[in-house]
């Protein structure tokens, strides 16, 4: 009984681990302000991109809203003391 329930744990795991990477790379807001405006820099780039609460309906992210970014596309940076 415990192995299954070992296997079932250990599958339920791996099986949610690959599709993160799929899924679009979002901010949301667990302030209790409501955010007029932020800015996102691409990764390792100082300029920085256009600003993702633009893409919301009322321009702003309210308490709790989730926004999807699409602009910037998430960096996959290594350490400076890895290499």
């Amino acid at each position: 009984m415990r192995k299954l329930a070992a296997s079932l744990i250990l599958l339920a795991t791996t099986s949610t681990l690959a599709p993160a990477a799929e899924r679009p790379m979002r901010f949301w807001n667990l302030t209790s302000h409501i955010v007029a405006e932020f800015y996102l820099a691409p990764g390792r780039h100082d300029k920085l991109g256009r600003q993702p609460d633009k893409n919301d309906r009322d321009g702003t992210v309210d308490v709790d809203e989730r926004l999807r970014i699409t602009d910037t596309p998430p960096a996959h940076t290594t350490p400076s003391w890895w290499t």
